[in-house]
């Protein structure tokens, strides 16, 4: 049997004229919507009585939605997919920004994978934070350790215990927080003072250990030992270095100017110098040496009065004295 199909111009006519309107409908409407579709066939079955002109626009219409959905599902499909490839390539970059994330409210298998995306950049960014932060922290470990530990073997040359260092250094945050700097610059001080005495590296057992009075060329043979701890840590480019430098440079200058290796007078010398110079007389004069019996602190008080103005800082004096009880406490804890 043979199924004749025939047209006349009018049912061509209609069918251009509502291809048209359907091929208007996608494009003028971003969002689907299956309320105009309904109106369209509607208006179809309206102006056809016709069941063939009817049957072959809607099954003209179920073609078209078909194609439009196909091409909507590959579109945003990929898209989504983009966007997904774009934000792994963020992860392989030098610097990669964890922060990102995609936003998706689609529960489709692309939504889930977005959000299994996301999840996986919550814990690289928690990983890549706290990792970086710990390697931080070990190397800042890892550099105070050095740094007391070559302070350390700078005073043993010189029979001095391990101890000198650490209580040197608790002297200097302390007094570092009562002249008004802050917390982070009066831990770099205290982490940076125990390299006040370095350069006694240089300096020959023979001169450094000598139970009498220095002449004349030994003084000036012990007093380079100040250069001698500048040039070894003025190159570094890292603040605890660069702040032990002026330390080892510095801490024997004297408010009045008399002070070595540079003459420098009051305010001119850095106040890691100024603070470190009466934290490390403070305990040498209290300590016993190869050349000298500990002094008692009556003794070492009255120094420290008469020094005010001269040797040191006067406002810094005042100040150590105001809170004699704190170093006292620290000088107990600290015991050779």
């Amino acid at each position: 049997m043979k199924i004749i199909i025939i047209f006349n111009v009018l049912e061509a006519e209609s069918l251009k004229q509502y291809s048209n309107e359907v091929f208007t409908l996608f494009d003028t409407q971003k969002t689907f919507s299956s309320d105009s579709l309904d109106a369209l066939i509607i208006k179809i079955a309206d102006d056809n009585s016709s069941y063939f002109n009817y049957s072959l626009i809607i099954s003209l219409i179920g073609f078209l939605i078909l194609v439009f959905f196909a091409f909507y599902i590959y579109k945003t499909t990929k898209d989504r997919f983009d966007t997904i490839l774009g934000y792994i390539q963020n992860l392989t970059e030098e610097k990669p920004d964890f922060s990102l994330r995609i936003a998706s409210k689609q529960n489709d298998e692309i939504g889930k994978l977005i959000q299994l995306f996301n999840q996986l950049s919550d814990k690289l960014e928690h990983m890549y934070k706290t990792s970086s932060q710990a390697f931080l922290t070990e190397i800042e470990e890892t550099q105070k350790e050095v740094v007391f530990t070559m302070g350390a073997i700078g005073e043993s040359r010189s029979k001095e215990t391990g101890n000198h260092v650490k209580r040197v250094a608790e002297y200097s945050k302390l007094l570092a927080l009562y002249y008004g700097l802050g917390e982070k610059e009066a831990e770099m001080l205290k982490q940076a003072s125990p390299m006040h005495d370095i350069g006694k590296i240089a300096i020959p057992d023979a001169i450094l250990n000598k139970a009498g009075s220095f002449n004349k060329e030994e003084r000036l043979i012990m007093d380079k030992h100040v250069i001698y701890g500048y040039e070894m840590l003025k190159s570094s480019t890292r603040p605890l270095l660069k702040t032990a430098s002026i330390v080892a440079y510095e801490h024997h200058e004297k408010w009045d100017g008399s002070g070595y290796p540079r003459a420098l007078k009051g305010e001119e010398i850095h106040i890691f110098g100024r603070i470190t110079a009466i934290a490390d007389v403070f305990d040498a004069l209290g300590s016993e040496r190869v050349y000298k019996e500990a002094w008692s602190d009556e003794r070492m008080f009255a120094l420290f009065k008469k020094e005010r103005g001269k040797h040191f800082d006067p406002t810094l004096i005042d100040m150590f004295f105001d809170n004699l009880e704190k170093f006292l406490a620290i000088r107990n804890t600290f015991k050779d």
